[in-house]
């Protein structure tokens, strides 16, 4: 009698075991990638470059991608199209962390692997693109951040001067009655002038800096607005508000005042008035 009431006890604790066991499994471990690209690099920014395009000369890109998880992508078709499109969302990692896709649906959602200071496209199918035409397909980050240098600041000469527009785009401008010029309104931080057309103004941010190979100020130009006037004959007013919204960069002396974009390209030159 003794041994039996051991035995049952002895099964109850084998049963109170597995069932234990069987209600608390061990956790499985989740994959882990310490040196991938989203944790390792400093992937936000801006990236600009141009893609080839299968029926223009290359397409002209610009992606931004924000620590917050959304982009901005604008794309222009070159030979075949001056209009910039715009779209913006949300971007996901993959699982190993490497690549950015963008939030599109259909053949044409893009994807890119993320390296250091680059983003590759990668084809259809989410791979990277070889053979001779793989740099082809790559964006390359702008560094927008300059450090500070000892020169002075300046507003002194830019602010309180009217800027008449000389050259667009390496093409001089021919003088006007009404010539194309810009004023810088430093008690608003604003610009305004006149575009060939209409009157424009809008938002500026000026910066101490060297962000081009020549040296120079670092400045952007936002929420631009123009009036509405028709007017005929040659203008210059898109390709000149154009420059505008491309600016990146400018030198300045006291009479003269030169735009430059993103690669340090001249974009419109400028006599003091």
């Amino acid at each position: 009698m003794q041994f039996g009431v051991i035995l049952l006890s002895a099964a109850a604790l084998l049963v109170g075991f597995c069932v234990s066991t069987a209600a608390e499994p061990m956790p499985s471990a989740a994959p882990s990638y310490p040196d991938s690209s989203r944790s390792a690099l400093d992937w936000d920014g801006r990236y600009v470059g141009r893609l080839p395009c299968a029926d223009c000369e290359a397409i002209e890109t610009e992606l931004t991608l924000s620590a917050d998880g959304h982009y901005v992508l604008r794309t222009r078709y070159l030979g075949r199209s001056e209009d910039w499109h715009r779209e913006a969302g949300r971007f996901v990692w993959d699982d190993r962390g490497q690549v950015v896709r963008l939030s599109q649906d259909g053949p044409d959602a893009k994807a890119f692997f993320v390296g250091e200071n680059v983003l590759w496209q990668l084809d259809q199918s989410g791979q990277r693109i070889r053979g001779n035409l793989a740099e082809r397909y790559q964006l390359h980050k702008i560094q927008e951040e300059v450090d500070a240098v000892d020169t002075p600041e300046p507003g002194a000469s830019l602010y309180g001067t009217t800027w008449r527009l000389t050259a667009l785009n390496g093409q001089p401008v021919v003088a006007r009655e009404q010539p194309i010029h810009v004023e810088f309104v430093e008690s608003e931080q604003r610009i305004q002038g006149f575009s060939g057309c209409n009157r424009f103004f809008g938002d500026v941010r000026l910066d101490k800096g060297k962000p081009n190979e020549a040296g120079g100020i670092a400045i952007a130009f936002s929420k631009m607005a123009m009036t509405r006037m028709a007017c005929e004959g040659e203008t210059h007013e898109m390709p000149f508000m154009q420059a505008l919204q491309e600016t990146r960069s400018a030198l300045l002396n006291e009479t003269e005042l030169v735009l430059f974009d993103a690669s340090s390209r001249a974009l419109a030159s400028f006599e003091a008035d």
